[in-house]
């Protein structure tokens, strides 16, 4: 598949950056990275790809903190979004328009938005996957690719022509036309891949906070954070940030769920005072 971003991307990726500008009294939004997961079936090729963009506003030292939550989800909803908070007192949020989605994160003095398109196919259409590697609840399935079907039916049941004629994915615990190693979600759960975790010394338990490195502002210390591979690899997560003021501090903590390998990653930078 060719490079570049799309139309859809393109738009998107503007459409946050003058979203979270508009929401900032001194600050420009940026992209703090973006990337694209790739979509495939049975080969390695790439049937299609998914652009996703991190874009945060704030966590400048000198400049006005990032706006309270609700006004956030407000303005999302005044641009024809819907937004849906999880929880009450939640500091996080998903908000959809047509077939482009946004997860809202609030941090003290930051805010992100990581949003992603709806996959773009090269060659003949197909419906959307449950989820591709960024997406995923926990972590892609090897077996399906995030489609939640078997892939040697694509989910119809039926075997190729002239060899028989139901698949074997019948007597699948999942059910027919379904995968049957992460049961039709598309994902698997972190209990899963403790193998693949021990095999790269990684962990789904908290570990003592260690600062890692100095940083010059919130927002640095997140761009750092989002070019950081897991020891599995993986890079891709959804990170969520909290502002400490201790003795020695302030610090900028930052906790996610590696896409590659579902550990708990933790990564502390020591601010400015």
């Amino acid at each position: 598949m060719t490079g570049g971003a799309t139309a859809g991307g393109v738009w998107l990726r503007e459409h946050l950056l003058d979203l979270g500008s508009a929401l900032s009294t001194g600050d420009r939004a940026v992209v703090v990275r973006a990337w694209a997961d790739p979509v495939r079936l049975r080969e390695p090729v790439e049937v299609g790809r998914r652009e996703v963009f991190l874009v945060a506003v704030g966590g400048t030292p000198g400049l006005a903190a990032a706006p309270g939550f609700g006004a956030v989800l407000d303005a999302f909803t005044a641009a024809g979004w819907s937004a849906r908070r999880h929880g009450p007192e939640a500091d996080v949020a998903t908000a959809s328009r047509d077939a482009f989605t946004v997860r809202v994160h609030g941090g003290e003095g930051i805010l992100t938005f990581t949003g992603w398109t709806p996959v773009v196919f090269t060659d003949r259409e197909l419906r959307q996957p449950h989820c591709t590697r960024t997406t995923a609840e926990a972590v892609l399935c090897h077996e399906c690719e995030g489609w939640g079907v078997c892939l040697d039916c694509e989910g119809t049941a039926r075997a190729p022509e002239g060899v028989r004629r139901r698949c074997r994915c019948v007597s699948s615990n999942a059910g027919p036309g379904r995968c049957g190693t992460c049961l039709g979600t598309g994902a698997v759960p972190a209990e899963a891949l403790a193998s693949l975790r021990r095999r790269h010394g990684t962990t789904t338990a908290p570990r003592p906070r260690t600062v890692e490195a100095d940083a010059a502002s919130h927002l640095e210390a997140l761009i750092t954070v989002a070019h950081l591979a897991c020891p599995c690899g993986e890079f891709r997560a959804l990170w969520r940030t909290t502002l400490t003021r201790e003795p020695g501090g302030p610090f900028s903590t930052f906790t996610a769920t590696c896409k590659g390998c579902a550990a708990l990653r933790t990564h502390t930078f020591a601010l400015p005072a």
